[in-house]
């Protein structure tokens, strides 16, 4: 005989909680996701701005150092010293071996700066340096020297084969009294320090990663999950990098240049011509809620079979209201109705 009402309403109503409670489930992994999201952005937000000035102030205050050391007046009172017309040999030779004696503590002094010259305004020839080896090497094709010639710069960063390693070049000109240039300055900027400033305070995420990349897409500074080295050997290819490197700025999902799913904050660095990507893997934002949603699955089931065992047991225990034929069933209607009216 078939189920009874009894039955049938038990039933009814377990099948009906049980889909409440995945639909809540659902709803909360839901909002979870979207809150989750929600707070990633906004922290790549805050770690991209913080990385932005944080290669600001590396890059202009090695640029404001240059500038700084080019007017400073023992290097100026020195270099007078040395142009002076009537001035012996041996004399400009212990001014000039003076000169790299200073030179040399504040090469050492400053952060990421490793070399310090003065170079021939119309040569190029380096006549002193913080490695006296540097001596007499000729510069004049280098556009770190053209560049000193008029302004405070720094230059691009490019693989030193000598040093084996990411360098830059800042220069600044050194003025005489006349304000016409009688000397160039110039330093030589270890570019991994850079990379050391923006892998630092990246612990909140085991994928959190920070880099900059220039126009041509080559890698300036060593990503932090990258073991083999990349800077200015290996190209970022991924659409958020070319989407960057157009001039624009945002945040973003999307694939790096490792072919992984990344939330990603991306800034186009104007003045340096270089591009900063902050990124972090979407696996591992989303995992919370993917371990939600196994667990509401676990606890949906567990409803679901603890609901049907209920169900039976209630079942058994109301026993069935049997429904014999039709006239049985209108009768029941018609006394229903008849007492309504009493």
């Amino acid at each position: 005989m078939a189920l009874g009402i009894t039955k049938k309403t038990v039933f009814l109503f377990g099948g009906l909680g049980i889909a409440a409670v995945a639909m809540t489930g659902l709803f909360v992994a839901e909002t979870g996701q979207k809150a989750l999201i929600a707070e990633s952005r906004s922290y790549l937000s805050i770690v991209g701005g913080e990385k932005k000035d944080a290669v600001g102030a590396f890059l202009d205050g090695k640029r404001d150092f240059v500038a700084a050391l080019a007017k400073a007046p023992e290097i100026r009172d020195l270099l007078d010293r040395v142009a002076e017309p009537d001035v012996a040999r041996s004399t400009q030779d212990a001014l000039l071996a003076k000169l790299n004696a200073q030179l040399k503590p504040w090469a050492e002094t400053m952060d990421s700066v490793d070399l310090i010259s003065i170079l021939h305004p119309r040569t190029g020839q380096v006549i002193a340096s913080s490695h006296p080896s540097e001596v007499g090497k000729l510069k004049e094709n280098r556009a770190y020297y053209r560049d000193g010639l008029t302004d405070p710069n720094l230059g691009s960063p490019y693989y030193s084969l000598t040093n084996r390693r990411p360098v830059m070049y800042g220069s600044a000109p050194v003025r005489g009294a006349d304000n016409a240039v009688v000397d160039v300055l110039a330093l030589r900027i270890d570019f991994t320090g850079l990379s050391r400033v923006l892998s630092r305070g990246l612990q909140q995420f085991a994928t959190i990663d920070a880099f900059l990349v220039n126009k041509e897409h080559l890698y300036v500074t060593q990503p932090r999950l990258m073991k083999e080295t990349a800077v200015l050997r290996t190209r970022n290819e991924s659409p958020v990098v070319r989407g960057c490197l157009s001039g624009r700025s945002g945040l973003t999902e999307g694939i790096n240049g490792f072919g992984s799913r990344v939330f990603a904050d991306f800034r186009w660095l104007a003045p340096y011509q270089m591009c900063l990507i902050t990124e972090v893997g979407e696996d591992e934002i989303l995992r919370p809620v993917e371990t939600m949603q196994v667990r509401i699955a676990l606890f949906t089931l567990l409803t679901a079979l603890a609901a049907a065992i209920l169900a039976v047991v209630l079942a058994r225990r109301l026993g069935p209201v049997e429904i014999q034929d039709s006239q049985t069933v209108l009768f029941m209607i018609q006394a229903s109705f008849w007492r309504r009216l009493e």
